[in-house]
């Protein structure tokens, strides 16, 4: 049992030194996936704003009934 002893006290060394590592690790990690979630939802919320008002100004303009220059047929009004 004596023999034993030594390599039990390494290992709850070892646990006890990962265990520091370990559980700020997972704070942290889980405080930057929080913080990108955030930003990513922001971001996409600034695109559908930024495609709905580009939307609106194009149908707000009426130039789309007329035909291009390039494509004389490509809408007869």
């Amino acid at each position: 049992m004596a023999a034993m002893a030594p390599g039990v006290s390494a290992a709850l060394i070892t646990t006890v030194a990962g265990l520091l590592v370990a559980i700020p690790s997972m704070f942290g990690y889980n405080w930057l996936v929080h913080n990108l979630r955030v930003f990513t939802v922001g971001l996409d919320n600034f695109a559908q704003e930024l495609v709905s008002k580009m939307e609106t100004e194009f149908l707000s303009t009426n130039n789309f009934l007329q035909p291009c220059a390039g494509f004389p047929n490509a809408v007869t009004s």
